[in-house]
């Protein structure tokens, strides 16, 4: 009986992981494809109106990549204790790498939420120019982009290291 439940915690184990990582695939392509529908390379202005005049689908844009992030991790924390009997050192390799990209998804939000803090910050930001806000809302953006890159490389290695 013990070893049945065992089995079954597994395979709910497996399958929890498998639902997160949809969830992760699904809202992380969704925030991609808004997020990037905001940027105008090169086009400081052009870019703030855009954040600016579609607030709601930019916050949502956000909150996708958020949600992304924190479904990721519990996906992490899943599949570590579901190979942790097959290969622990491995299995907690896997998940420190995945964590690293958790934690640099979790960068790229706070980057992603700084635009509209620039653009529609307090009164303290009007010693600076619109122009200026602007230039700093588009290289939060840039940054942001760097970060993501940054935690593709950390989530590369948690694939490459479960592949083997």
């Amino acid at each position: 009986m013990n070893e049945h439940t065992s089995e079954q915690s597994q395979i709910s184990r497996a399958r929890a992981a498998g639902f997160f990582w949809l969830i992760t695939f699904i809202t992380g392509a969704f925030a991609m494809y808004i997020g990037g529908s905001f940027v105008v390379n090169g086009n400081a202005a052009a870019t703030a109106a855009n954040v600016l005049g579609n607030e709601f689908a930019f916050r949502i844009g956000v909150a996708g990549n958020l949600v992304a992030t924190i479904c990721y991790l519990l996906a992490t924390v899943l599949v570590y204790k579901l190979l942790k009997p097959v290969n622990s050192t491995l299995s907690l390799a896997a998940a420190v790498f995945s964590l690293l990209g958790c934690a640099a998804g979790a960068v790229v939000t706070l980057f992603n939420f700084a635009p509209l803090a620039l653009l529609k910050g307090p009164a303290y930001l009007s010693v600076f120019t619109t122009e200026q806000l602007q230039a700093l809302a588009l290289t939060s953006f840039s940054l942001g982009m760097r970060a993501n890159e940054s935690a593709s490389c950390s989530l590369g290695c948690t694939s490459g290291l479960l592949a083997t």
